[in-house]
């Protein structure tokens, strides 16, 4: 029973120092937040840096030195970090009319993990709701509502613009005056529905359509892989062929160049597995683009510049700064040439800082959850191909600071091992092995968790021992009794 005893008493105190410790490990880290922030208004800001295309085709880099200023004047250069001269003339600035207009819309890719539409409220009715005006047969609104009910369909529902009376439902299977059926109704999960998944030229989200008369417009919609052509004023579905599974739908404007500034898009691109087909908001076709292997897990940007060639611009989904590929390809789909744009160059690392950081999170045993992720985000953000690569390169920055950090929480460990067997026979090891893993907030755990006892010198081997026992904790002999001095009372 006493041994159960103590092996509950040295678990539970283990336990106590671990809280103990993350507390204070808590309290320390905090502390270096706070004092970043303090700090961090008086450092030299990120570059912010984005691609432009002049109209001759040109790729760009648009750079404000000190993070994003409307009242600066950008810096131009190209990729390879040159400053950019326009060619016309003696100008010593580009002038922004020069440039395509930023109005490529992205065209998402089949998976993207870190997509912020999962995120989004469901019940939010400016998500979940798109709004379009038709003459079917009369002045109706029609509105396409997401289906909590039914994970991952939509259907419409419309309303008499006049008396505001509820006309009917329109499904897959076409106008039906009953709500449709899951299997009656257009398949399309949310974060499509929510972009990427229809395309309109005029269809509003989360609010009332506008009504025109003359206005004959058709919805596009991606439903279960297929593209669908939706013309509520006929009321009638029709499925476009294709060669593949629809992925996403995404717009462009045709020659940019030649198009007023802020236009809408007026095209539609149809994302395949391998290809993107391009076709007017009237459902003409208008082109192909073969996607490259290497391109179809990216998210993408098309442009289309007055010479009839394109530009696709393909950032890695999820990947934060990684280089992205630009591609440029003939009228005819054909690719020209492509480069890789370093638009986010790395900061070259600092020794310094690797110390630095192994002296703010200097507990060895966390590293075991901390390297890992650290891998994963060098992999995620294109530092690194693999988790190999990436574990490699974390090893060749932080061997030295953190083979130094080992050694001193040895040298901690050594200690409390031998202090700890001066006031207890048990547990030696086991806090030995704890300090090694939690380093100095560890050990500080350690000394606070608990009351420590005196120690006196033995009375039989004159050794230093604590005076919370019967006995010598070197010697183990027992302790006289203490002498009497009369003033005893025996009940």
């Amino acid at each position: 029973m006493t041994v159960r005893w103590k092996k509950a008493s040295l678990a539970a105190s283990l336990v106590l120092a671990t809280i103990l410790g993350v507390g204070l490990f808590a309290a320390w880290f905090f502390v270096f937040i706070m004092g970043d922030n303090v700090i961090r208004p008086f450092r030299t800001q990120d570059a912010s840096r984005q691609i432009v295309f002049t109209r001759g085709g040109e790729a760009l880099l648009k750079i404000y030195p000190a993070g994003y200023q409307s009242d600066v004047d950008p810096i131009y250069q190209t990729l390879e970090g040159r400053p950019y001269v326009p060619k016309e003339g003696n100008a010593t600035r580009v002038d922004p009319r020069d440039l395509v207009d930023d109005y490529a819309q992205v065209i998402r890719p089949a998976t993207d993990p870190d997509s912020a539409y999962r995120y989004l409220d469901r019940n939010n009715w400016s998500m979940r709701m798109l709004g379009i005006s038709a003459l079917s047969p009369t002045k109706t609104f029609w509105y396409l509502i997401y289906n909590l009910d039914h994970e991952g369909t939509a259907a419409f529902v419309g309303y008499d613009a006049r008396t505001r009376r509820r006309m009917g439902y329109f499904g897959r299977r076409g106008f039906s005056t009953d709500p449709p059926s899951a299997a009656d109704s257009f398949k399309v999960p949310f974060d499509l529905f929510v972009e990427g998944g229809w395309r309109a030229e005029y269809t509003k989200r989360g609010s009332e359509p506008n009504y025109d008369a003359a206005l004959r417009e058709d919805l596009f919609l991606v439903s279960d892989g297929e593209l669908l052509r939706i013309s509520l004023t006929d009321q009638t579905v029709e499925a476009i062929p294709l060669p593949g599974k629809v992925v996403s739908l995404g717009g462009y404007t045709p020659h940019a160049g030649a198009i007023p500034r802020h236009a809408r898009p007026n095209a539609m691109v149809v994302r395949l597995p391998n290809e993107l087909r391009l076709f007017s908001l009237q459902g003409e076709p208008l082109g192909a683009i073969p996607l490259k292997s290497e391109l179809q897990d990216k998210s993408l940007m098309l442009y289309n510049l007055e010479s009839g060639e394109f530009i696709l611009e393909a950032n890695a989904a999820g990947r934060g700064k990684a280089p992205p590929t630009i591609t440029w390809f003939a009228a005819d789909g054909k690719e020209l040439r492509h480069v890789v744009a370093d638009v986010f160059p790395r900061r070259p690392e600092q020794p310094w800082q690797d110390w630095v950081f192994l002296g703010i999170l200097n507990v060895p045993g966390l590293y075991a959850i901390v390297m890992p992720v650290a891998a994963y985000f060098e992999v995620n953000r294109g530092a690194a191909p693999d988790m190999t690569t990436a574990f490699a390169q974390l090893l060749s920055r932080f061997w030295a600071p953190y083979t130094l950090l080992v050694l001193i929480c040895l040298a901690l460990a050594v200690r409390t091992y031998r202090r700890h067997a001066r006031y207890e026979s048990r547990g030696a090891a086991a806090w030995a092995i704890f300090v090694l893993l939690t380093g100095p907030f560890g050990l500080a755990a350690y000394l606070l968790h608990r009351p420590w006892p005196v120690r006196t010198a033995c009375e039989h081997c004159g050794r230093p021992t604590p005076r919370n026992r019967s006995q010598c904790l070197v010697c183990a002999e027992p302790f006289p009794a203490p002498e009497r001095r009369g003033i005893e009372i025996f009940a």
